[in-house]
């Protein structure tokens, strides 16, 4: 490994030096396996955290505080079984632009499967910043162990919100009464009139 990088740091080196067509090769050569060597540490890394019974989860995509510290706090009072922390951290101006959207999506989405081939039985899901990336990953990852996601509080910190499991995804029956009901609502119409909403899905009065 060591070598590989003194390696590459040679190779970036000679970019002042050499011009041209063969200069944009060799440093096109150098991204690429400090690209590969990057990915295999990061693999071995999950490999590893993918041995423990069960981990936390910390991700964060933008937003102005950094979480990790609130989430250490609440695992030395609430869950000192948890001796390792995995933090995904995805910073920028541009993480609402599709081609960042795709790059942080194929993160997470390598993330689950490689903890995904352990025997954890619970992961610990902390979550802040952009909800609409790490919100699909308690769903993943529910299919293999329970996840535990948790909500951040003004008053509390952070507090369990939900707990989902493989039985309760692949479940058909309901626990609890409907907080709301879905409703159907027309957009309007190229002869400028509005549609008349529908009744809310399900039929019957709504209750008050």
């Amino acid at each position: 490994m060591e070598v590989l990088r003194e390696w590459i740091s040679i190779i970036s080196d000679s970019w002042g030096v050499v011009t041209g067509p063969l200069g944009a090769l060799v440093a096109l050569l150098a991204v690429k396996v400090q690209g590969w060597l990057q990915r295999r540490a990061r693999l071995r890394q999950l490999t590893r955290i993918a041995s423990e019974e069960a981990i936390a989860l910390c991700v964060r995509i933008g937003g102005q505080s950094d979480p990790l510290p609130d989430v250490e706090h609440y695992l030395r009072r609430k869950q000192p079984n948890i001796r390792k922390i995995l933090v995904y951290q995805a910073q920028g101006d541009r993480l609402d632009e599709s081609t960042t959207a795709g790059r942080i999506i194929e993160d997470l989405r390598e993330v689950i499967k490689e903890i995904g081939k352990g025997q954890l039985t619970e992961v610990h899901l902390f979550v802040s910043g952009m909800i609409v990336y790490p919100i699909v990953l308690g769903a993943l990852m529910g299919n293999w162990c329970p996840v535990v996601v948790y909500h951040m509080r003004a008053s509390e910190g952070y507090v369990p919100l939900y707990r989902l499991t493989r039985e309760w995804l692949q479940g058909n029956k309901r626990t609890t009464c409907a907080l709301a009901k879905m409703k159907e609502v027309q957009l309007i119409t190229s002869a400028g009139k509005e549609e008349v909403s529908s009744p809310p899905m399900g039929g019957g009065q709504e209750q008050r």
